[in-house]
């Protein structure tokens, strides 16, 4: 894959470029000249210095490009790639994991916030508690057209019972989940692919092998741009037959019955009421 590196040194006093980092950040972006600024400064901003951030750039036709390399002559942590075309969005996501080299990841949006202590919080949950694969934290969604916030508590079960964990990630789904900070060895057992709800699956996949931890206290914010309402990475509308197929042999191959039974009846029903509750709201924002 043809791509284009540029970094250079920063007059900051962080990590020098040969030593390894202990984190890997990745913000794959496409056109978001008008909110990367902020995104950038959230990150080089944690009271936690020890990352690298890697910027893949997916061909945008606005001055993203130009900001970026404005941040990397400045900080000698972040690599700009831009891409030479467009590689789509679940590319450029696989792409920045691959070509990072800490022993915990975390994806991050050209579009999101992090409080300044989330890395150094949550990397220490993560050396402390080695059953933990993922942290996250409560979060705030942001109007990026009004700029009004809305506090969103994030949902989760405190018990050690597999059963019970399970069905709070079923029936209580966060999309958002897929930003936490991560072990990059739990992600490498799984296939990052293409399918509606991938990032609803990534979370039950994790709440199935690996404990999740979560920061009681709200420092992530997800951007929005006023309507909630997602759409299909294959198509206009969901489709939730991929996502269906995947989770429910996980939750087949994971746990028992009855459990197993319990939860397949719960997944196929939340999944399909999710889907007809967005499509119909597409339907309507089609027909204004």
């Amino acid at each position: 894959m043809d791509t284009e590196r540029l970094s250079s040194m920063s007059k900051l006093k962080v990590p020098s470029l040969s030593h390894v980092p202990k984190v890997s950040i990745g913000l794959p972006v496409y056109n978001g000249q008008s909110f990367i600024h902020e995104a950038l400064d959230s990150l080089l901003a944690q009271s936690f210095i020890d990352f690298e951030l890697i910027i893949s750039d997916n061909a945008s036709t606005d001055k993203t490009s130009e900001i970026c390399l404005e941040y990397a002559q400045r900080d000698c942590r972040i690599l700009y790639i831009r891409q030479r075309f467009n590689i789509g969005p679940v590319e450029n996501f696989k792409f920045v994991l691959d070509r990072s080299v800490g022993a915990y990841f975390l994806w991050a949006a050209a579009d999101d916030l992090r409080h300044p202590e989330f890395l150094k919080t949550a990397n220490s949950i993560l050396d402390r508690h080695l059953e933990i694969g993922l942290v996250f934290s409560n979060m705030e969604l942001k109007d990026l057209g009004s700029g009004a916030k809305i506090d969103y508590l994030f949902s989760h079960a405190t018990t050690t019972n597999k059963f019970v964990n399970v069905l709070f990630r079923i029936s209580r789904p966060c999309s958002s989940l897929i930003y936490g900070l991560f072990r990059k060895t739990c992600v490498r057992e799984m296939q990052i692919d293409c399918f509606d709800y991938f990032d609803i699956y990534f979370g039950l996949w994790f709440q199935l092998r690996f404990s999740i931890a979560v920061i009681p206290l709200c420092m992530y914010t997800a951007g929005t741009k006023s309507n909630r309402v997602p759409y299909g990475l294959t198509g206009k509308y969901l489709n939730p037959y991929q996502y269906l197929v995947n989770s429910n042999a996980l939750l087949w191959a994971e746990l028992k019955p009855p459990a197993s039974i319990i939860l397949l009846m719960l997944n196929i029903y939340y999944a399909f009421k999710a889907s007809l509750a967005h499509n119909r709201q597409i339907r309507s924002n089609n027909s204004v």
